[in-house]
Formats: C-alpha cells, sequence, structure tokens
C-alpha cells in the first residue's frame, strides 16, 4: 500500500505548492480531496491531486483568437468613441499593405472560416480599417507594446487622415 497516499508535503510539492498553501486550500474546502485517517493523518491520492489540479486548467489563447479580441477593441472603440454605426466594413491588412481579412458587420466573426488561421501568422504590427455606413473611415495601427515583467500589449493608435 506504501505509495498509494503522499504526505501533505508530497502532495504540495507534486502541486508546486507550498504546505501552507495545500493547509489554506483543505481549510477553505477548496483544495484537492483528501483522506483523513485518525485524528491528524491527512493523505492525498496522485489520482485526485491530477484532476484537481486539471479541473483548474485555464485554455491558452491561441495568436489568431487574440487578434480578433485586439480587432474586436477597434470596432468598439469606433462605435463608442467615433460614433461610428453600422454595418460596419472591417479590413485588415499587414504592415506590407496585404489583405488579411474583410468583415461587413456589427462584430468581426470569430468562427469565420480562415479569418483565425490567417491572423495566426500576423501578429503586430498590422492596420485595422473600419468603414461606416455613411462612408466615414477611421484607420488604427496595432503594434505590440512592451510591459513590465517582459510582456507584451497591444497599442492602438488612430492614423490621422
Amino acid at each position: 500500500m506504501k505509495g498509494t497516499f503522499l504526505s501533505p508535503d508530497e502532495a504540495a510539492e507534486y502541486l508546486g505548492l507550498t504546505r501552507r498553501g495545500l493547509d489554506l486550500l483543505r481549510g477553505r474546502k477548496d483544495g484537492p480531496a483528501f483522506h483523513k485517517f485518525g485524528h491528524r493523518t491527512i493523505k492525498y491520492r496522485i489520482i485526485d491531486l491530477e484532476s484537481w489540479a486539471a479541473a483548474r486548467r485555464q485554455p491558452t489563447p491561441t495568436t489568431g483568437t487574440i487578434m480578433l479580441d485586439i480587432i474586436q477593441r477597434v470596432i468598439n472603440l469606433c462605435a463608442d468613441t467615433y460614433n461610428m454605426r453600422g454595418p460596419l466594413d472591417v479590413v485588415v491588412t499587414d504592415a506590407q499593405g496585404q489583405q488579411l481579412g474583410r468583415r461587413v458587420g456589427e462584430s468581426f466573426d470569430r468562427n469565420l472560416p480562415g479569418y483565425a488561421s490567417k491572423l495566426e501568422q500576423a501578429w503586430p504590427p498590422f492596420v485595422v480599417e473600419v468603414t461606416d455606413k455613411d462612408g466615414e473611415r477611421r484607420a488604427f495601427d496595432v503594434v505590440m507594446q512592451p510591459r513590465p515583467g517582459g510582456e507584451q500589449a497591444p497599442d492602438i493608435r488612430s492614423r490621422l487622415h
């Protein structure tokens, strides 16, 4: 039976947590399932640790999904700041001017075949041009700016015309 159960120290190490963190999770009834033997002995099964960890898995967004989110932010900016009304004609081009996608409507359709895969290859800089039903046109440069900690975040800049 040895090896079937892990001590709290072993379980915390297995999960990459501190022993104190695991104890706090258990006290809040938010941690992995555990077994109590006698008055004080707490043990964890590996299968319970893996199940608990898997339930907390967060999906990693793809580059295409991130780009669609940025484009949606530009569309929202046009509607909210510049009072542009739809249907909106949205054209996305890369830094060399090659068209990556075009969409007419209130929002960019995330399920539109081909857009996400094209955008996967088009990490900023790129240009988003939006034209409203009255012919008003706005263009935005999207570039990535470094942030503290080495992360990067999109910077959306309106082009003057």
